[in-house]
């Protein structure tokens, strides 16, 4: 955890600020710098750079081994009223102001030991950062100085050790924690003093218990009493919203009052702030998913609800992704050489997925346009039945014989599709031939009993045609079009039945009678 926290996290103080610097000091002792082994980053070893200079001293502080730490502070030609002994209370001062107002990262200081060379300070001094406030911006240095063997190393400048009773007073440990400290022993966990855990527990425990009847509140206010939405919007507020409001205001907290290397390590990396934002983000999804399930109900698109669980799971996935990149971005792993690892990859992927992804786009089309639905008896080519199922890569059709066929997608968006449901009316079409001895009065009687039967039906719409439309070879051919008023294929069947009754009724009821076929020799 100790090396991690040396890697990781003092890239948290990087705001930071500083005075001016002295180019004279003393060395580092030998016995002060024991530390070095435990870098693995051979650009950490030494004070002889000015980032191992940095990350021995926080690495000291988080320890709370002022007197190490005071090493690494050039105590040397500081104003009169300062001494030597004084190092580790300035030292334990410093750590202070760091925790609470500069993230250091030791990526950004020079890793080798002439410093950085182009930004445009003197080559012995490098900026360590800077305290921006509203009066003022202090600059913070480190400076190298001789080490006394002939040798240079690196500090913490004369001038900025000068300015740390100043900044101590201004940014340093709050009273609240100070008399907290009081009355708890003293102690610490991933870096954080206990006073400050009791203090963000507190504010924890005050947050829920307000917390919980405000968001009840606000639901009411943004919800209809009537809304089947009440309840999903309650549970959001209450659950993941407070959640990460707990999380963003502790957060707050703890930075307010500073915390230490170890605790700046594991909050730079937002772990927690991550999972909160990313349950947030899955609930919001959640509920929008419901509503427009509930509408596309409402508005007779059951069907199109099937979209929506592949659609969100979709959502959800790019959600993730995005959140495991900011996360593996804060820890500093180099995300844009994983990604394009990932892109040539998913070139491959995208190859093998082409036809589900043909299918999918269809399924999408078949339900957002409602060319079928489930239910409609409709005509697919060579294929006539009944649609079961319009899934996300097939459709599956019943036959006239009750068998199931799948067809994919792709292929119904491209075949040309009769649709027998959307239909309307229904067309009665047909010929009446009557023999050739039936007479002209007869005829005329045949055509009016006719027309009377279609205008007495209710279910005839108006405009129809009945005819005597031509001698056939052995008839006297009478065409009847006509529509018949209803949807359901077997009220259209039995009205086709009436009709046909009662046109035979009319045609006795006169006399007359059907012609004879004329067969026709094999």
């Amino acid at each position: 955890m100790k090396r991690l926290a040396l890697i990781l996290l003092p890239g948290l103080l990087l705001l930071a600020s500083g005075a001016l610097a002295q180019e004279d000091a003393e060395a580092i002792p030998e016995e002060a710098t024991p530390a070095l082994a435990e870098f693995d980053d051979p650009a950490l070893l030494g004070a002889g750079v000015p980032r191992g200079t940095v990350a021995l001293l926080l690495a000291a502080m988080d320890e709370n081994d002022w007197e190490v730490a005071a090493e690494y502070l050039d105590l040397r030609n500081l104003p009169s009223g300062y001494a030597t002994e004084d190092g580790p209370r300035l030292a334990e001062y410093f750590s202070e102001v760091l925790e609470r107002k500069l993230w250091i990262d030791i990526d950004n200081l020079s890793a080798v030991p002439e410093g950085a060379s182009d930004d445009g300070l003197p080559s012995y001094r490098d900026l360590l950062g800077r305290i921006e406030d509203q009066d003022r911006v202090v600059e913070l240095y480190v400076q190298r100085i001789p080490d006394g063997d002939g040798g240079r190393i690196w500090k913490i400048s004369t001038a900025t050790v000068a300015l740390i009773p100043e900044l101590h007073t201004l940014y340093g440990q709050s009273p609240i924690v100070d008399a907290v400290e009081d009355f708890l022993p003293q102690g610490e966990f991933l870096g954080v003093e206990f006073a400050k855990w009791v203090i963000v527990l507190s504010a924890m425990m005050l947050i829920f218990l307000l917390g919980r009847p405000l968001m009840s509140g606000i639901a009411i206010l943004t919800t209809p009493a009537d809304s089947p939405y009440r309840s999903r919007v309650r549970n959001l507020l209450r659950g993941p919203l407070l959640f990460l409001l707990v999380v963003v205001v502790c957060r707050q907290l703890l930075q307010h009052m500073g915390i230490g290397v170890t605790a700046q390590g594991i909050e730079r990396a937002g772990t927690l702030l991550t999972i909160m934002l990313v349950w947030v983000a899955f609930s919001i999804v959640n509920l929008v998913r419901d509503v427009m399930a509930e509408r596309m109900r409402s508005h007779g698109q059951s069907d199109a609800t099937a979209l929506l669980r592949p659609g969100t799971s979709g959502i959800k996935v790019v959600i993730f992704l995005v959140a495991v990149v900011a996360w593996l971005e804060n820890l500093g792993f180099n995300v844009t050489t994983l990604i394009a690892g990932l892109g040539v990859g998913g070139v491959a992927v995208a190859l093998a997925l082409q036809r589900p992804l043909e299918d999918l786009i269809a399924a999408i089309t078949l339900y957002s346009q409602q060319i079928i639905k489930t239910g409609d008896f409709c005509h697919f080519g060579d294929v006539r039945g009944t649609v079961e199922e319009i899934g996300l890569r097939n459709t599956r059709i019943r036959t006239l014989r009750n068998t199931v066929i799948s067809i994919p997608n792709s292929r119904v968006v491209h075949e040309s599709i009769d649709n027998f449901a959307a239909r309307e009316k229904f067309l009665y079409e047909t010929i009446l031939s009557l023999a050739h001895d039936t007479s002209a009065t007869q005829l005329r009687n045949v055509l009016a009993g006719l027309v009377r039967v279609a205008e007495e039906h209710p279910k005839v719409h108006e405009g129809f045609r009945i005819r005597f439309a031509e001698f056939g070879g052995v008839s006297f051919d009478i065409k009847v079009f006509l529509y018949i008023d209803t949807r359901q294929i077997v009220e259209f069947q039995a009205f086709v039945e009436e009709l046909n009754l009662a046109f035979m009724d009319v045609i006795d009821g006169e006399g007359a009678r059907f012609a004879e076929r004329m067969l026709i020799p094999q």
